[in-house]
């Protein structure tokens, strides 16, 4: 498969834009960014931190993945790439459910995965090379350069290629996979969905990737909502 990439110096979103171009390009196109001013999260109010030529800011506008529903997908995608980076690059990452991924437990990645106008737009943000972040991001923020791991950006961007494509004919969710670099299971939580917040002990993840919580009664499924703190 051949991704046509686009490159840009400074962009708002590589995710908005895709959006906005939307029509005029191609499947496998790749918008990247040397810098971002407002990157997008899952989180509606907060901003990837995109400072420039410090980390890899991209997105790949995809067909619909075979795998029903979509929102497994971005799952998948996390997970193989995770255990890509761990096998062959020997780099202990982890996942927090459902699209972070952490290193030496902390936010090293966030995944976004839209699905825009019959396409999907899979929005990736990576810490490269950041020394320094904002105060607010100090103690949760890292990079793989801050954890003392040399990478390479073209590598990476490659092998989330690679990912894409062995990922998006996947017809089932690899919940073992996943749950193998799944650092919250067996840990107390807080889960936010909605507007409510639950307190309790994460089981794993369902064949569906549901977050499963043992509550002092019964037992949770969450499809989406955001883990808000552990121990």
């Amino acid at each position: 498969m051949r991704f046509k990439e686009f490159i840009f110096e400074t962009l708002d979103s590589t995710q908005e834009f895709a959006k906005k171009n939307i029509d005029v390009l191609p499947f496998f196109s790749v918008i990247e960014a040397k810098e971002q001013t407002c990157g997008k999260t899952r989180k509606k109010d907060i901003n990837w931190f995109s400072k420039r030529e410090e980390g890899l800011y991209i997105t790949f506008i995809l067909p619909k993945p075979v795998i029903n529903p979509i929102s497994l997908f971005p799952l998948n995608f996390a997970a193989y790439f995770v255990n890509y980076i761990n096998t062959h690059l020997y780099i202990p990452l982890k996942l927090k459910w459902p699209n972070d991924i952490y290193l030496n437990g902390k936010k090293l990645s966030g995944i976004l995965a839209e699905n825009y106008k019959n396409r999907v737009l899979l929005g990736i943000g990576i810490n490269l090379y950041q020394k320094d972040f904002p105060k607010e991001l100090q103690n949760k923020a890292t990079s793989f350069l801050k954890e003392g791991f040399k990478v390479d950006k073209n590598e990476i961007k490659e092998i989330l290629k690679f990912i894409i494509i062995k990922t998006i004919n996947l017809e089932f969710f690899d919940k073992y996979l996943y749950e193998k670099y799944h650092f919250l299971n067996n840990k107390k939580a807080l889960i936010k969905s909605g507007d409510k917040i639950f307190k309790g002990k994460v089981l794993g993840i369902s064949f569906q990737g549901e977050l499963l919580l043992q509550t002092e009664d019964k037992i949770l499924k969450f499809i989406e909502g955001e883990v808000l703190s552990w121990e």
